[in-house]
């Protein structure tokens, strides 16, 4: 069993704060910054993570 994650959640799903993709790349820098992320799944990067 792998200890790895992939975000599920939609970038079209708004938090609290109306932002859309905000919860999406919250969850993935949460995950990258303790190593969670599956392997060869990108962190934060280009497109939607670069414009929130």
């Amino acid at each position: 069993m792998s200890n790895s994650i992939v975000p599920l959640i939609s970038s079209g799903v708004a938090g609290p704060l109306g932002v859309l993709h905000l919860p999406r790349l919250w969850l993935k820098a949460s995950l990258e910054a303790r190593g969670l992320l599956a392997p060869g799944y990108p962190g934060i990067g280009a497109g939607y993570d670069s414009m929130v």
